[in-house]
């Protein structure tokens, strides 16, 4: 199955990314709160009122729709390379529910890490998104040099 394929189905689960999406959004407001403190402090009291709330929590949703993106595309790659391998097809509700686990598996990580290190919010970013990009490639890597194996035998 090709990559095209599984964006065509997703509008059936757009309910389930979008409460996907808003489950991340905390993770990076808690991101912003350990690793960029002074951002935190420029809040006033009145929440839904001050610029910088608005702008804090609008990065955090910038910030979980990428996210939730590259581990959707991650999570694609991994399962379509599985099925290339094992000669098996894989389920949009699966892929869908192992993009669940990437997202915030890899994210708690990346805050636990970063927390140890005492990093900045921007390293922890490199860091983070490095990481979903690194594995990107990787897969998608691997996946090429046996399809490529495969078409010479």
């Amino acid at each position: 199955m090709n990559i095209i394929h599984y964006f065509d189905k997703l509008h059936v689960s757009a309910k389930f990314s979008a409460i996907n999406i808003l489950a991340l959004i905390p993770f990076f407001f808690i991101s912003i709160y350990l690793f960029n403190h002074s951002l935190i402090d420029l809040v006033d009291n009145h929440l839904f009122s001050d610029i910088n709330f608005l702008f804090i929590i609008s990065l955090c949703f910038c910030l979980s729709i990428t996210w939730y993106a590259m581990n959707l595309i991650l999570a694609i790659i991994a399962f379509d390379f599985g099925d290339y391998i094992y000669n098996d097809s894989t389920g949009l509700g699966d892929i869908l529910k192992a993009t669940v686990l990437y997202s915030i598996g890899y994210l708690s990580i990346a805050i636990f890490i970063n927390f140890k290190w005492e990093i900045s919010f921007y390293n922890f970013l490199i860091l983070a998104y490095g990481f979903i990009i690194f594995r990107l490639l990787y897969i998608f890597l691997i996946w090429f040099i046996i399809k490529k194996i495969n078409k010479q035998k």
